[in-house]
């Protein structure tokens, strides 16, 4: 996605995500699982028959995320909880969830109908998360004037933003998400879709 890495290494500082090309993301710290143990601890989730507990536990975070109740977002999340985003050219970034919570003020401020859906929370079979499938959001620009990075903010004209729907893969560790998994090949989501989707440019 144009920009989104400039903005990232601005916005968050080069220490709060790592990156990776064709290799699974290790971390520095060593209070940080790696993927393949949270993936571990999802399989050994999967042994129990009913995973009803596992889906409504991410029912009540994604709707969180729904109302901006963002302070319950985190209370239900661990605290070393992490985005892994993978972009157009394969790379990997980590993005910490109180630095993705953040942004999202902001972009709350400038677009104060935003919203969410999502068509389906059910566990994966294949890696042990549960997926939030098809999620996507809506607003409209009638806030504060929006800004992306180091590029300048634009007033308020009442554009309309979207997201284009995608899939996000979380990974539980004692009934909370502690890794969320997605993909952004070839979609427009975020912040910096926004700011183009406004008339903004970024190089």
């Amino acid at each position: 996605m144009p920009g989104i890495k400039k903005w990232l290494s601005k916005r968050l500082g080069g220490n709060s995500f790592s990156r990776k090309r064709d290799a699974v993301v290790k971390e520095k710290s060593e209070s940080v699982t790696t993927m393949s143990e949270h993936t571990d601890v999802a399989l050994a989730s999967m042994e129990q028959q009913d995973r009803t507990k596992d889906v409504e536990a991410v029912e009540r975070w994604i709707e969180m995320w729904r109302q901006k109740r963002l302070d319950d977002v985190v209370a239900l999340s661990c605290p070393d909880c992490q985005y892994h985003v993978t972009l157009d050219d394969g790379e990997m970034l980590e993005v910490k969830l109180q630095d993705f919570i953040d942004q999202m003020k902001d972009t709350y401020e400038s677009f104060p109908d935003y919203d969410t859906a999502w068509e389906s929370v059910e566990p994966d079979a294949t890696n042990g998360a549960i997926v939030i499938r098809n999620f996507t959001s809506k607003a409209t620009h009638t806030g504060k004037p929006f800004a992306f990075g180091p590029y300048p903010a634009i007033p308020a004209s009442g554009a309309e933003i979207h997201d284009d729907a995608i899939s996000m893969y979380i990974f539980l560790k004692d009934g909370k998400p502690i890794y969320i998994k997605t993909a952004l090949e070839g979609v427009q989501i975020g912040p910096a879709a926004y700011y183009t989707q406004i008339g903004g440019i970024i190089i």
